[in-house]
């Protein structure tokens, strides 16, 4: 099996079936990761904006711009915990977790080759288990400061 595969990955596949997008449209596209055991939830929204030039260190570049956000993003995980049985203080395994994964962030890409030339994403994950809770808040920003031509 070869790791580039896209069949290993879901969404990735359903989103390089597309053959064409137009500036307004917007796409829905399932979260899977191909993994049942995981059981992904979730969709990606994908909204296609207009072109426009945008100025980065690496220089200025003709861009298109897609919005995404997710919606009901999340996966059970296999994470054991234990919780009190009740009988002679005995534990139960209890392998109930889950992730809820809220995502939103724009990309700029080079119109022509595709290059991603600047990129913000702002996530939040959220754990909850029969033991504890938590969140984490994560926000990415990539920008191209160097072209090189090999």
């Amino acid at each position: 099996m070869s790791t580039n595969s896209t069949d290993a990955n879901p969404f990735l596949t359903e989103l390089l079936n597309r053959s064409e997008v137009k500036v307004g449209d917007k796409w829905t596209i399932p979260l899977n990761t191909g993994n049942a055991s995981v059981g992904m939830t979730g969709d990606m929204t994908m909204t296609f904006g207009g072109f426009q030039d945008l100025t980065v260190q690496a220089g200025t570049c003709r861009v298109f711009k897609v919005d995404m956000t997710s919606s009901n993003a999340g996966f059970k995980v296999p994470t054991p915990s234990l919780a009190p049985s009740g009988l002679n203080n005995t534990y139960i395994y209890s392998p109930v977790a889950a992730l809820n994964i809220t995502m939103s962030g724009t990309t700029y890409t080079e119109y022509g080759t595709l290059r991603q030339i600047k990129s913000t994403l702002q996530e939040t994950v959220a754990y909850e288990s029969a033991l504890m809770n938590y969140s984490i808040s994560i926000s990415m920003d990539n920008i191209l400061v160097q072209h090189t031509i090999p």
